[in-house]
């Protein structure tokens, strides 16, 4: 998706500029005046309904200011969807990230070498099974507590939105027994909802083991916030949240998956949690 807003955000600013479109078709219609003339003659249907059209035209430039208006429309539909942000990362293509232990630090460059319009890289892995804790410029991988392979992605933010993934990255640990991501997730926890799948409205608990500055919220699978559930600090204890499928703007959203996020802060350390749901109306 990331990739189609920067090619708009590219055409935008040449050919695909509304007024680049009117002169083109401007020039065209000039060009073509004389034929539509005989087109016309030959076939009288300026004034009559020629199916699958929307539009009766009685004139020549009726037809053409038709085609403006609907190319505007849509120009201007496409502006609001492919929002201007339009993150420009140069990711790391490959990377394979092994310890002899259960945890690596390493720098944030390692995944990138330039990011333009972003306000943040975070991380997510494949099946929750790594956690991530950011400090500055580096992050702190976690894995669990059995050696293998585990794959991972880093995630461009701006604006509360994921504007576009990484390549699938490699976690290696060859060591088995109590990992330090046992010892994060006893901070916290976030669990999976209930129902799920839900239809109507559906539950999700927090844990906090210490008192805690959280944000709870739902994302689409583009990135885009959907919603807020909880944002603010807690003390220490389990907090149980609702959502009904309900977006921000107050809008039932549409069925499919979504993810919640957990976003945890304590001690001047931030740690990410992940967590899919579907919805079903």
């Amino acid at each position: 998706m990331n990739q189609v807003r920067c090619r708009f955000r590219e055409l935008s600013d040449s050919f695909m500029h509304l007024d680049s479109l009117h002169n083109w078709i401007d020039a065209n219609a000039a060009l073509l005046n004389e034929s539509q003339q005989r087109n016309f003659q030959q076939w009288p249907i300026l004034s009559q309904y020629v199916w699958p059209n929307a539009f009766i035209g009685g004139s020549y430039p009726a037809e053409l200011g038709y085609l403006k208006d609907f190319i505007t429309s849509r120009l201007n539909w496409m502006s609001t969807t492919l929002s201007p942000a339009c993150a420009d990362v140069d990711w790391v293509t490959e990377l394979a990230v092994e310890t002899g232990g259960s945890s690596k630090t390493i720098p944030l460059s390692s995944v990138y070498t330039s990011a333009i319009q972003t306000d943040s890289i975070t991380f997510v892995s494949e099946g929750q099974q790594l956690l991530f804790q950011q400090s500055g410029d580096s992050v702190t991988i976690f894995g669990p507590n059995n050696a293998g392979e585990f794959n991972f992605k880093a995630a461009a933010w701006f604006a509360n939105a994921i504007l576009d993934y990484s390549p699938n990255y490699v976690f290696r640990t060859d060591v088995t027994g109590i990992s330090p991501a046992d010892r994060v997730i006893s901070r916290f926890e976030l669990e999976q909802n209930y129902p799920n799948p839900f239809n109507g409205t559906t539950l999700i608990a927090v844990n906090l083991r210490a008192p805690s500055s959280i944000d709870l919220s739902i994302f689409d699978l583009n990135g885009q916030k959907v919603a807020t559930l909880k944002n603010g600090f807690l003390n220490e204890g389990r907090y149980i949240s609702e959502w009904n499928g309900i977006n921000k703007q107050g809008v039932a959203v549409s069925s499919g998956v979504y993810l919640y996020r957990l976003t945890v802060e304590q001690n001047g350390q931030r740690f990410h949690q992940s967590r899919k749901l579907l919805y079903l109306k």
